[in-house]
């Protein structure tokens, strides 16, 4: 991705696309809302089948989380045609002060926020639950964006020139971090340092930024009670990998390995899943991909992961043609996010790290996760509409 800034290194302005003569307004690629939108209403049905026994047994009805989920649903598809029709000229005039809003809000959040599962994470608004680490996160996509794109010297090199304005951004972080969220602030981290990257950071101090967001989120991790504990959980399980091993903080990874195996190759089949049987907590949220690969098996778990893929290629195609550097940046970091959430949510599902509670894309249940994601495919769609003309 990084390359392909070396046919465009000026600025060109958002105002200038419909007149620039090296781009074109074309036909947005249907496949980034099509295939969305698919996964979306997958995901309807996958939450259904991963909730019908708890839900009978929590709330006397089968449909409960189902409905409830369905109302996220149609939020979602409000924020993906808002993507899609939203000029992004916008998010880009009101980048900075976006992430002062933001920084704001989860000050006030972690104050007065209601606590919720031990933490101030989440704010209730209109019955619902906003999770402000996931706005956060894309409004430092937003602002890394502008930043980089205003002077193309920035993120050349570390520098006072640019670590002074990155405050607002290491902020965020450390809010995420206290509202007990370590693996959203890791994601932001994570962002950070490959926006930088491909804005033209030096690969020496990529490599070292990068280092230092692993090495501190291991310090952190480690010096925390629940994440400690959660760790060294499963490296004992990873270790031993028999029942002695298996303690509170790896009986998720255990259980969603057993889904795994039962499903097999073609899947227990829809709906006929066991470990919705209060044998996996979590299964709707942190865990949905461990129900698609226990009741649709091998197949249906690949087909999922087959969608990310496409997904990646086609937004990697058309970030290739940007003649934009915001729009770049921006589109870059929005699909890397996508990307990162949903590897690192497939890779606890398959007892690869940790369990982190990071929920998968489109398909968990939940409102925050679905409605951004959708948001950023409409985003995405608009951007393959504006594309670089070499002809």
């Amino acid at each position: 991705m990084r390359m392909f800034f070396k046919h465009n290194n000026e600025v060109t302005p958002l105002s200038g696309w419909k007149g620039n003569p090296r781009g074109s307004t074309v036909p947005g690629d249907s496949t980034l809302w099509l295939l969305p939108t698919f996964l979306t209403l997958f995901g309807l049905v996958m939450v259904y089948s991963a909730t019908f026994y708890v839900s009978a047994e929590r709330h006397a009805s089968d449909w409960y989380y189902l409905v409830r989920q369905t109302g996220l649903v149609a939020l979602g598809f409000t924020a993906l045609f808002g993507g899609m029709m939203v000029d992004v000229s916008l998010y880009r005039k009101y980048a900075k002060l976006a992430i002062l809003g933001v920084i704001l809000l989860m000050i006030l959040q972690s104050i007065f926020a209601p606590l919720i599962q031990s933490t101030r994470r989440w704010i209730p608004i209109l019955g619902l639950t906003l999770q402000t680490s996931e706005l956060a996160r894309i409004v430092v996509i937003i602002f890394l964006a502008r930043l980089l794109s205003d002077d193309v010297s920035f993120g050349l090199r570390l520098n006072r020139a640019l670590l002074k304005p990155m405050i607002p951004v290491a902020i965020i972080i450390a809010l995420t971090f206290l509202q007990r969220d370590l693996s959203g602030a890791a994601m932001i981290a994570a962002l950070v340092a490959l926006i930088l990257f491909l804005a033209g950071l030096e690969k020496r101090q990529f490599w070292a930024v990068t280092g230092g967001v692993v090495g501190v989120t291991l310090v952190a991790a480690m010096v925390i009670g629940y994440t400690r504990k959660r760790i060294l959980g499963f490296v004992n399980f990873f270790l031993n990998y028999d029942a002695s091993s298996i303690s509170d903080e790896n009986y998720q990874s255990f259980q969603s390995m057993i889904g795994f195996g039962r499903g097999g190759i073609f899947g227990a089949g829809l709906g006929q899943g066991k470990q919705k049987m209060a044998f996996l907590p979590e299964l709707h949220t942190d865990f949905i991909f461990s129900n698609v690969g226990e009741e649709l098996g091998l197949w249906g778990a690949a087909a999922v992961l087959i969608a990310f893929v496409i997904l990646y290629l086609k937004s990697l195609k058309i970030l290739k043609l940007q003649t934009d550097r915001f729009c770049f940046l921006f589109g870059s970091g929005l699909i890397a996010s996508l990307l990162m959430f949903a590897l690192v949510h497939m890779s606890v599902t398959v007892g690869i790290i940790p369990v982190t509670g990071l929920p998968l894309p489109f398909i968990s249940n939940g409102g925050s996760s679905l409605i951004i994601s959708l948001w950023s495919m409409g985003v995405l769609w608009q951007l393959s509409r504006r594309v670089a003309s070499f002809d």
